[in-house]
């Protein structure tokens, strides 16, 4: 490391840091648990690694918190091959926008049948394609929408999006106009199956939640006591966050929430529940690589072998700058103590000012060729890239899966 770019002021007794030394910890484990130094040295950076047992494992951490709801995975959140055979192997069912997500389910051999069309929005071609294809499920917010499923020759039904307020969605139709919503479409001959809701846990207490569950409920009942809707379904819509986001209490409080309101009438209705954020964020790390380095204005500048047009498109604001490792620091015994750390700036090397991925990052002492480890990038990370400076798209090293080992490996020796 070069002296002069080291920070004289050093990072001592924060909170932040605190978490980060329980992450170091947990990361190192993990790195040793799967060879990533072995990896990162054969394949180089920028590189994913992408963990289908980690998928398996918060899609098994749902089905525990949510057991009356059918669970989806949201596809646009990290939509790889690997991804989807693992949830299709669990069980699950899918939430698809498009239809080339509808592709992607074929290529794996998952039948549309498997998925609902989430999208508000939709061009009729697309609509008769995967209807065609066996998509039973399609979700609508307004006439124009609803109009687009007449003539449709296929047994389709509606989930009508409700907006609530608070819930922080940019679709879905006022609740005091859904019910109207619902009979236009039976009165047109469009069968509808239910209502779905967006849960958006940044702004929805786990109290709104159940009120706006409690209302959906209701809108369900009025339907079919008054107007013979037939309604069987409600949908979570999406909207969970990661763990890594908002902690295990909070995902715990949201998930009882849900329960104590539709539990109770688990055995007469469909509750069905996408997954997408929160169960993609941990399954894939970034490893990248120190370029360049230099000092400007008193603070330590990183330049790496990514950046916001690449990996970290996927950040949604400044709140969600990454927690970030070196490689070397956990490959130091478990005796040594955990290195002193530096405010400093991360940025990408592309030529664009906008490039800065964070600032007064907690770092240790670092030097050209050094590699940073980035946990929790599994969610739009992939999808929002861009080949911008026609610098190639990360790669993805896909992990195998020591759980089907171990199944393996016991059947054998039986």
């Amino acid at each position: 490391m070069i002296e002069s770019l080291v920070s004289p002021r050093p990072i001592v007794q924060s909170q932040p840091v605190d978490a980060r030394r329980s992450g170091r910890e947990e990361l190192a484990v993990y790195a040793g648990s799967i060879a990533l130094a072995a990896i990162v040295k054969r394949s180089g950076t920028p590189l994913f690694v992408l963990d289908p047992d980690r998928i398996a494992e918060r899609f098994a951490y749902f089905g525990e918190l949510l057991p009356f709801a059918r669970l989806r995975y949201a596809l646009a959140a990290l939509p790889h091959p690997a991804v989807i055979r693992t949830i299709a192997a669990a069980g699950g069912g899918f939430d698809v926008v498009s239809t080339g997500e509808l592709a992607m389910l074929a290529h794996e051999e998952v039948p549309a049948s498997a998925a609902v069309y989430s999208h508000p929005i939709k061009r009729p071609a697309a609509i008769a394609a995967a209807a065609a294809a066996g998509v039973q499920l399609f979700v609508a917010d307004n006439p124009a929408e609803v109009r687009k499923f007449l003539g449709v020759d296929a047994p389709v039904r509606l989930l009508i999006r409700v907006h609530f307020d608070g819930d922080g969605a940019s679709f879905g139709v006022d609740a005091a106009h859904a019910m109207n919503l619902a009979r236009f479409a039976v009165n047109n001959g469009i069968r509808v199956a239910g209502f779905s809701v967006h849960v958006d846990a940044d702004r929805m207490s786990p109290r709104r939640l159940e009120q706006v569950l409690r209302e959906t409920l209701r809108l369900i009942d009025e339907g079919n006591d008054r107007w013979r809707l037939g309604a069987d379904t409600l949908d979570l819509g999406g909207g969970l966050p990661a763990e890594h986001e908002a902690g295990d209490a909070r995902l715990r409080a949201l998930a009882a929430a849900a329960a104590r309101v539709l539990e109770p009438r688990a055995r007469a209705l469909t509750v069905l529940a996408a997954l997408g954020r929160c169960v993609a964020a941990p399954a894939m790390l970034l490893a990248t690589r120190v370029v360049g380095q230099a000092t400007r204005d008193g603070a330590v500048w990183h330049y790496i072998d990514d950046g916001m047009h690449g990996s970290f498109a996927g950040l949604r604001d400044a709140a969600s700058a990454p927690v970030m490792f070196s490689l070397r620091e956990l490959l130091e015994p478990g005796d040594v103590l955990p290195p002193a750390l530096y405010p400093c700036t991360v940025a990408g090397a592309s030529t664009d000012g906008l490039d800065v991925i964070a600032r007064d990052l907690p770092l240790p002492s670092l030097g050209i060729d050094d590699v940073l480890l980035c946990p929790n990038l599994g969610a739009y990370s992939l999808v929002l890239a861009s080949n911008f400076e026609a610098v190639r798209r990360t790669r993805v090293h896909v992990l195998h899966s020591r759980r089907a080992a171990q199944r393996s490996g016991a059947v054998d020796a039986r």
